[in-house]
């Protein structure tokens, strides 16, 4: 079940990401607009990258990695 949660995370991250690129080069809106939209597109796709991370190092049990143990302070 984790497992598929990661998936679940990992597929709506690159979701979120295409659709910020997808949105950010589309000439239709105004500019203002597309700059917001793509940013809030990129921050949750953010989110969901974090939130698999969480899933495969605290759920699945994978360890950690020596360079990334300051995340843990």
């Amino acid at each position: 079940m984790d497992i598929l949660k990661l998936i679940f995370y990992l597929m709506l991250a690159t979701i979120t990401a295409g659709l910020a690129d997808y949105v950010y080069h589309r000439d239709r809106w105004r500019k203002w607009i597309r700059y917001f939209v793509a940013i809030v597109l990129f921050i949750i796709g953010l989110e969901l990258l974090q939130a698999a991370g969480g899933v495969l190092f605290n759920e699945l049990g994978v360890p950690l990695p020596s360079w990334l143990e300051w995340l843990r302070e």
